[in-house]
């Protein structure tokens, strides 16, 4: 299964956004994933290294999104406003969405026991 990881990047320290990406990466990989990393997608990163604006950012991201099969919200997703349409997308595009636990764990969200919990 292809899983897109989304969170937090704009208004964030870089190395810290990067870290948390690459923390969620290799915690996805480990459970068999095939995971989507904005940071180190290429196709993404065109976009950025030819100087695209957050339009196009943005677009090319949910293009990445539309091709996977899940998508994995980091914790500070509801703090960013194109993780926040990503997830909308997927909701929209009926691609699977998965919370990290400490969305759980913190009391963002609420359990009702039907959550796939990765």
């Amino acid at each position: 299964m292809k899983i897109y990881i989304s969170g937090k990047i704009s208004g964030m320290n870089r190395f810290r956004s990067k870290l948390r990406f690459r923390n969620a990466q290799r915690y996805l990989e480990g459970k068999g994933y095939e995971v989507i990393n904005p940071w180190k997608n290429q196709d993404i990163q065109d976009v950025v290294d030819m100087g695209g604006d957050y339009t196009a950012i943005m677009l090319e991201c949910l293009n990445v999104l539309g091709a996977c099969d899940a998508i994995y919200m980091l914790d500070n997703f509801m703090q960013s406003r194109g993780a926040k349409a990503e997830h909308a997308f997927a909701i929209a595009c009926g691609i699977k969405v998965y919370y990290c636990k400490e969305l759980y764990d913190s009391g963002v969200l609420r359990r009702n026991g039907t959550e796939d919990i990765i």
